[in-house]
């Protein structure tokens, strides 16, 4: 179950890193013809696939589809739940 998501949140960083870097690069290159400092390319890469990796990943974890349905009479703490409410 945690598996699944684990690889999910991977994925979705991956892509996000990637898409992340790419609008960086785009960024990078603008502001390093206008300020003439190459070293804004890099740097607005980094933070940018960073941010965008992260903010891709927790929702892709979050949108990952459970294995255990929402309600399982046989699940441990569901028949305690119930069992506590009906006393």
């Amino acid at each position: 179950m945690l598996g699944n998501a684990r690889n999910s949140a991977l994925q979705g960083a991956i892509v996000g890193m990637m898409v992340g870097s790419m609008f960086g690069f785009v960024v990078g290159v603008y502001t390093a013809v206008q300020t003439r400092r190459l070293l804004s390319i890099p740097l607005s890469m980094i933070v940018s696939g960073g941010t965008f990796g992260f903010i891709m990943g927790c929702g892709s974890m979050i949108r990952t589809e459970s294995e255990v349905p929402p309600y399982d009479p046989n699940n441990y703490w569901t028949v305690v739940h119930s069992r506590r409410t009906q006393q």
